[in-house]
């Protein structure tokens, strides 16, 4: 097969320019600039394994590496598990008091189309009870007992499903057994709840960093 000598070049000139914009990217995240032409030369100085060039490559990465660090610790010191779940909450009180401002409007029409409110005042009910815990034990020992809680929760409502004569009522806390399992995955299916995992997480392994 006739080797498409074209193509290949365009595809050596494109990956050269993507190398090239990665470096100057990443060179301007440290605070510095870097003109085309010197990105060039280091791309190509890089690659023949010239000494300046690698030691370059070194700093600029320790850079990146120290300002990813700095973000990081910033996020754990603003973004604290409490903000983190007041914020949820207040987004989903925000999208109650529509839904509520709308059966006002059209009742029939809003509470023949209200499943998903179930859904999320069912998650404001969960997110409200996490908050009620964490207030006073915002520490990563405490997170583990309320993990537990939030697992105990959801087991107790998958085992013992609401059975009454009421069918919202039925339905309102089988949303809210829901609400309680997804809290309880390792994995984000519940993006706040995996927010604040993640930043206990974080939180215990920089720490650990620090005292060793």
């Amino acid at each position: 097969m006739k080797k498409n000598y074209v193509q290949e070049a365009i595809d050596k000139g494109k990956l050269v320019r993507d190398q090239v914009a990665n470096v100057k990217a990443l060179v301007e995240k440290t605070g510095e600039s870097i003109s085309d032409d010197d990105a060039k030369w280091f791309v190509s100085a890089y690659k023949k394994g010239n000494t300046t060039a690698v030691a370059t490559a070194e700093i600029i990465n320790q850079k990146e590496a120290e300002r990813l660090r700095q973000q990081e610790l910033e996020w754990l010191e603003n973004e604290r598990p409490l903000a983190i779940l007041d914020k949820a909450i207040n987004k989903l009180q925000a999208d109650i008091d529509e839904w509520a401002e709308d059966v006002k409007k059209d009742p029939f029409y809003k509470l023949d189309w209200s499943t998903g409110t179930f859904k999320t005042a069912a998650k404001l009910q969960v997110y409200r009870h996490i908050r009620r815990w964490l207030e006073n034990h915002e520490t990563q020992e405490g997170w583990a007992e309320i993990e537990g809680e939030i697992s105990d929760r959801a087991l107790s409502g998958a085992s013992s499903p609401r059975q009454s004569t009421s069918t919202p009522s039925n339905y309102a806390h089988l949303c809210e057994t829901e609400a309680w399992a997804n809290a309880a995955r390792r994995s984000f299916s519940d993006s706040t709840i995996g927010s604040i995992k993640y930043w206990f997480r974080r939180h215990a392994e920089l720490t650990k960093e620090e005292n060793n």
